[in-house]
């Protein structure tokens, strides 16, 4: 990961501390951590998986929520298709819930001028 990409994911974490009126020996005490690992984390610094899914278990965030905040429409390639993640992020749905839910994210997408790719490349 680069620096800006830590960067990006420390200004995430402060943002959410902050927005939760949350000090940083509070994170870091819920989190298990020092402050100093909060501090560093929150000016690019790197940490340890680990440590970062405690921080962000804290905050009500998933390890998936902070890294999604480093895709850009450039490199959005590489997550994945909307279908397989509804199957895989919510395995309890039926098969008819999921084909719903796409084909309502489908008319979202359509209706607001964004588009999907056509039925069959969207590893349904």
């Amino acid at each position: 990961m680069e620096k800006s990409e830590h960067n990006v994911i420390g200004t995430r974490i402060q943002n959410r501390r902050q927005h939760l009126n949350m000090s940083i020996r509070a994170l870091a005490d819920h989190a298990g951590v020092d402050d100093g690992t909060i501090r560093r984390l929150e000016h690019g610094h790197p940490v340890n998986t680990t440590t970062l899914y405690a921080i962000a278990g804290v905050l009500g965030l998933s390890l998936s929520d902070l890294f999604a905040t480093n895709t850009t429409a450039s490199d959005a390639s590489h997550l994945p298709a909307f279908t397989p993640y509804l199957r895989t992020k919510y395995p309890q749905l039926s098969s008819r819930a999921v084909s719903e839910l796409s084909d309502f994210f489908d008319y979202l997408q359509y209706r607001y001028g964004q588009h999907r790719p056509s039925q069959g490349h969207d590893e349904r």
